[in-house]
């Protein structure tokens, strides 16, 4: 691998980021072969609060899944949020689905790329994802357009989360 550096005031610049892949495997008669696809490079979960599946959604069954943009500051405080897109099997849950990954969003700490060692503020894109396993199927966000920067590393910041109904709690019996 070769990577372009980073600079800062024309000088290489020591980076320290995570990057973001997917492996794919393609398959034909001939055999089977993998590739990576680079999905950009961007700031981490450090500490974060699970949204607590909405209990409605939960009973009705329903799943869904919430696009948040996330802004954090060189600490990895969060600074900003807003839902990009969202999608609910049952659209009535839709809006209980984007309260709570706002709520849980407000809290979470991320780590934050470093340049020579400072800190970079920047905003990512997080899919949460309510999946009611066994009930709804999950629905599809549409095709989104790339997300704005706040930093020079970050050019399109994912992170995948997902977060699943709890455990049901096991019969007791007299």
């Amino acid at each position: 691998w070769r990577f372009k550096p980073v600079l800062q005031d024309g000088q290489p610049a020591r980076v320290e980021t995570t990057l973001w892949l997917r492996l794919h495997l393609d398959r034909s008669p001939e055999g089977a072969t993998a590739r990576l696809e680079y999905l950009g490079n961007s700031s981490y979960a450090q500490r974060m609060m699970q949204p607590r599946f909405p209990s409605d959604s939960l009973r009705d069954g329903s799943s869904g899944i919430v696009m948040l943009e996330v802004s954090h500051d060189a600490d990895g405080r969060v600074t900003d949020l807003r839902v990009v897109a969202s999608e609910a099997s049952r659209q009535r849950d839709r809006k209980a689905f984007e309260v709570a990954a706002m709520q849980a969003a407000g809290a979470w700490v991320l780590k934050p790329q470093r340049i020579n060692g400072v800190g970079v503020p920047a905003r990512v894109r997080v899919p949460v994802v309510f999946h009611n396993f066994g009930r709804d199927p999950l629905p599809e966000l549409p095709e989104l357009p790339p997300s704005p920067v706040a930093a020079p590393l970050v050019e399109d910041g994912l992170l995948l989360l997902q977060f699943d109904p709890p455990a049901a709690e096991p019969a007791t019996g007299a």
